[in-house]
């Protein structure tokens, strides 16, 4: 089946932004006086402010709420996100380059909404991309790696999973891809090469995605 969509991760994938993330979510730990571990920082990679404070309070046994601790890593990342954020080199031409192909496209994230109205770009998002931004609210807070928040995206852009080409950069988000049943591209911006969790091919950068050859080809249902 051809591809007939395309659907975009946000951060790490189009905005450099998932350092931020990590950061907010070690610092909730370093207040504590907690050094947090490699693996750590691995394991909130792509992950929804809930899940990497769930994360935190079972590794560290923190007393703290998921409410305290979730409030502290969001107004950590406002405060470290101060100014605009800046795109993932390569992703606008990218993108022109797809939609000169008539392509509807869709963001469908992680990020909160509280996140999204926050966030200032030029050109801005929903220049970008209209309506079509999903965030966890979109569908009762099942966020990745379950897949719900790319069916419904496709399913606003009025195509079918098999149609969807997503571009992802963490394990979590190409999971819920994959289980989507869609194409994924997962971008290498973390430089972490090799396939990690069934992403049909890795690239070090948008440059590398080779666009005209993919919607030539017949993809298997």
């Amino acid at each position: 089946m051809s591809i007939r969509a395309l659907i975009f991760d946000l951060d790490g994938t189009i905005l450099d932004t998932e350092i931020l993330w990590q950061k907010a979510a070690a610092h909730i730990l370093t207040v504590r006086g907690i050094t947090p571990t490699a693996d750590f920082m691995q394991s909130v990679l792509g992950a929804t402010v809930k899940q990497s404070c769930e994360i935190s309070k079972e590794a560290y046994n923190l007393p703290d709420t998921l409410e305290t601790l979730m409030n502290e890593m969001f107004n950590q990342f406002l405060e470290l996100y101060k100014q605009q954020p800046k795109f993932i080199e390569g992703f606008q031409d990218f993108l022109k380059d797809v939609l000169a192909h008539n392509l509807p496209v869709a963001i469908a994230t992680n990020t909160s909404n509280d996140i999204l109205t926050q966030i200032q770009t030029t050109p801005s998002l929903q220049s970008l991309f209209g309506s079509h931004i999903y965030a966890p609210e979109s569908v009762a807070n099942r966020g990745k790696p379950l897949p719900d928040i790319y069916l419904h995206a496709a399913a606003q852009l009025g195509v079918s999973p098999e149609e969807c080409l997503v571009i992802e950069d963490s394990v979590p988000g190409v999971t819920a891809a994959k289980r989507a049943g869609m194409m994924c591209i997962r971008i290498d911006t973390h430089r972490t090469p090799g396939i990690l969790a069934g992403e049909d091919f890795v690239v070090a950068s948008y440059k590398q995605i080779p666009l005209e050859r993919l919607l030539s080809l017949d993809q298997a249902d």
